[in-house]
């Protein structure tokens, strides 16, 4: 059994003290003795106090609790980008009526993370999307498409002193870059058999400068073609359309830019 220093001690002060004190009895007529008893006994009181001093002011240490073990990003591994929410297929026509199916595909966990072009987020905690992209259900499904195009959007928050113009040339340009990020990744994850355009709609103009979650306007959001009429003007077909589909999540008249870049490889 294993017994504490401060216990010893404790034993021993008081242990001391009833030896001297019965000293004290039998020797009281020696003022010699008597002296050196009183001596004695303060210093075994004051081992006494300081013990318990020590052992009331001294943190107790016990045995901690195994860690709770953090499985958030496990979760989100098991889920790879399979939760994704992927519309029905829906006819988009241009200006002079050839049509194109497509379908929308919106990550119901991933958006960009606030500031930045090359990071992406889940509720707030970073994750590297090329280790979501290639995997799963939703790698098998991009594959069958004809084309793929990447959305870049940018949320706004403004500070007051914030120059409005050059605010809003630089989260154009954010825009610009994620959608060109995302087409990087996805021909990274699937390969370069697809074609995949960017998609750029700059920044989000809503007024309302008040929210603390802007998360909504920086979604990570997929278009996946499935067939397209010879001779059809894709941007046109997508401007027309995009603000009937319900199932887009960014209403175009919200953003500053609509640039479809013409990127084949």
């Amino acid at each position: 059994m294993v017994v504490s220093i401060h216990t010893l001690i404790k034993s021993l002060s008081l242990r001391v003290f009833y030896i001297f004190s019965n000293i004290f009895i039998i020797t009281q007529k020696n003022n010699l003795i008597i002296f050196s008893t009183i001596i004695t006994l303060a210093f075994a009181a004051g081992i006494y106090i300081t013990v318990n001093t020590i052992e009331l002011t001294e943190p107790k240490y016990y045995n901690p609790k195994p860690p709770t073990v953090n499985t958030i990003e496990r979760n989100y591994d098991k889920e790879s980008f399979d939760s994704w929410t992927i519309y029905k297929p829906t006819q988009y026509i241009d200006l002079i009526g050839k049509s194109a199916t497509i379908q929308i595909l919106k990550s119901q966990v991933l958006n960009w993370k606030i500031g930045s072009h090359s990071s992406v987020e889940i509720h707030g905690k970073y994750v590297n999307y090329i280790d979501y992209i290639d995997t799963g259900e939703i790698s098998t499904k991009l594959k069958q498409y004809k084309l793929i195009i990447a959305v870049g959007a940018a949320s706004k928050e403004l500070k007051s002193k914030t120059n409005l113009n050059k605010a809003i040339n630089l989260e154009e340009q954010r825009a610009v870059k994620r959608a060109e990020q995302l087409r990087i990744w996805l021909h990274q994850g699937l390969g370069n058999t697809i074609p995949i355009q960017p998609l750029s709609l700059g920044m989000r103009k809503d007024d309302n400068n008040t929210e603390k979650d802007t998360s909504y306007q920086r979604l990570i959001v997929l278009l996946g073609v499935i067939r397209m009429d010879e001779g059809c003007d894709l941007k046109s077909a997508l401007y027309n359309n995009l603000n009937t589909k319900l199932d887009f999540p960014f209403k175009l008249s919200d953003y500053t830019k609509f640039e479809l870049v013409d990127v084949q490889r």
